[in-house]
């Protein structure tokens, strides 16, 4: 199955793994400049941030809620 835009949530949802290599590359940038930003003077650990916000994606998709907020935003507030 092709991941995209339309179905990425669900596929999440279902534990696709292809979806979450989807939001890396939709969402990655933003992640490491908003970890990037706030951890600017902790170089060492930015890639481990990074691992626990995707990790944090994965295990709390289910309380996502599209009519709320916009995923980036949910993605941002992690």
């Amino acid at each position: 199955m092709v991941i995209n835009d339309d179905n990425f949530l669900e596929q999440l949802r279902n534990r696709d793994e292809d979806a979450l290599y989807y939001v890396i590359d939709m969402y990655g940038g933003l992640i490491k400049s908003i970890v990037s930003k706030h951890l600017y003077n902790l170089q060492f650990i930015q890639e481990e941030c990074i691992d626990d916000i995707l990790l944090a994606i994965w295990d709390n998709i289910a309380s996502f809620c599209p009519e709320k907020n916009s995923f980036k935003n949910w993605v941002g507030a992690i």
